[in-house]
């Protein structure tokens, strides 16, 4: 594949994604979005059939479909900054193999970052599910990177998101601040990647339109039995060492004490760690709050 003239990267971490690895494809390569862009397939050598259908799509569609195979598995966030590293165009997306896209996702990002000129452009998802589709919706707010961080960490409930996808980033705004993914974070990775990228951004614009499907599985690697808990706490201790390099002042009043948004999601984590630890929710969930306690005392 030649990289001239590439408006919008898609870049895909791909590990045991069989299932639904087609869908996610068949949804990015019809869309309706005129002008050139790339998939980036990064190809973490599942030991399921993702790997071959990677290969199928690249060798069908050689002008859309570039294909980076690793191995072994370096992980989500090394397979995002791998795709990063690569890719050479005006803007970049993220999606997750299991997840899929409406006709106009690429469309309407582009149209909507290039109107507003901001340096992040975010969209409302669906929670899909076998049973149901339900709306996630956000809001419609055009502001700066660091007013939009505050919202995310002190307003009642995560409206703004910490997820990295249904998103459009503009690759140059990624480059010069040097964003990237933590190469030791595989869970919660997306925090401090949008923390960071908030803090630097000069204007963000979210809209509630919905078009970015987020698949909810009952197998997912997010609901299996094991500690959430610990790459939760480091996740926020990482983002906060890094807004306290930058911006001292800036880091004391968004970590001046945990709102109801981060001990709720910390409540949620220890929900789904209690099988692993054969532990009460409630009972983890008292230990974790001293250690997030220190976290936010912690100069």
């Amino acid at each position: 594949m030649t990289y001239n003239n590439i408006k919008i990267s898609v870049i895909i971490p791909v590990y045991q994604v069989e299932k639904y690895l087609s869908n996610c494809l068949d949804s990015l390569l019809n869309q309706d979005y005129k002008e050139r862009y790339q998939i980036v397939l990064v190809d973490l050598g599942s030991t399921d059939n993702s790997s071959e259908i990677c290969h199928q799509y690249e060798m069908r569609y050689p002008d859309k479909i570039f294909r980076i195979y690793t191995f072994p598995n370096l992980g989500v966030s090394c397979s995002r900054n791998i795709g990063l590293f690569v890719s050479n165009s005006e803007y970049i997306t993220f999606v997750d193999g299991d997840d899929f896209v409406k006709q106009n996702y690429l469309s309407y990002l582009y149209e909507t970052i290039k109107k507003s000129d901001a340096d992040i452009v975010t969209i409302g998802n669906y929670l899909y599910t076998n049973r149901a589709v339900k709306d996630y919706s956000r809001i419609d707010l055009t502001t700066s990177g660091k007013s939009a961080l505050l919202k995310l960490y002190k307003s009642p409930f995560f409206k703004l998101r910490t997820f990295v996808w249904a998103r459009l980033y503009k690759t140059s705004f990624l480059k010069d601040n040097n964003l990237h993914f933590d190469f030791d974070l595989n869970r919660f990775e997306d925090w401090p990647f949008i923390s960071k990228a908030l803090f630097h951004a000069k204007k963000v614009k979210y809209c509630s339109k919905p078009l970015y499907y987020y698949r909810q599985q009952d197998d997912s690697s997010m609901h299996q039995a094991a500690d959430m808990i610990t790459p939760y706490l480091k996740a926020l201790k990482v983002t906060k060492e890094y807004l306290e390099s930058q911006d001292s002042k800036f880091a004391n009043e968004l970590y001046s004490r945990p709102s109801f948004n981060i001990k709720s999601q910390l409540y949620h984590t220890c929900s789904l760690s209690s099988s692993w630890f054969k532990i009460k929710a409630k009972d983890l969930y008292r230990n974790a709050l001293e250690k997030l306690l220190k976290i936010y005392m912690e100069d």
